[in-house]
């Protein structure tokens, strides 16, 4: 069973998943990670260092800002993320128009 998953090829995270324990090593496109952490099922670990303020992405989008420096290898916590979403302008998106189906019949 594969032990590892990354969601999007620019995402710096990696979701386990399942069990991992600190000092095991996996090899990602290129990249030897060794966890510095445990890290549970279905929670995620950072695929390189993230210093303060720094951007967390996954789903290739910014989901989270590192609260304090995260290493790699590092478990994802709500101790060292917060909340985060890129700012978006809908400047340039054409207006939406809904057409009703026609449900007559």
């Amino acid at each position: 069973m594969q032990k590892i998953l990354r969601i999007d090829s620019n995402d710096n995270l990696i979701v386990a998943l399942k069990d991992l324990h600190a000092g095991e090593s996996f090899s990602w496109d290129d990249d030897n990670i060794t966890l510095v952490t445990d890290v549970k099922a279905k929670h995620k670990f950072a695929t390189q260092d993230i210093p303060l303020d720094g951007i967390v992405s996954m789903y290739g989008t910014p989901v989270g800002k590192a609260t304090r420096p995260i290493v790699k290898g590092e478990a994802i916590t709500v101790d060292n993320i917060r909340p985060y979403a890129a700012p978006v302008t809908l400047e340039d998106v054409e207006p939406y128009h809904c057409q009703p189906p026609d449900v007559s019949e």
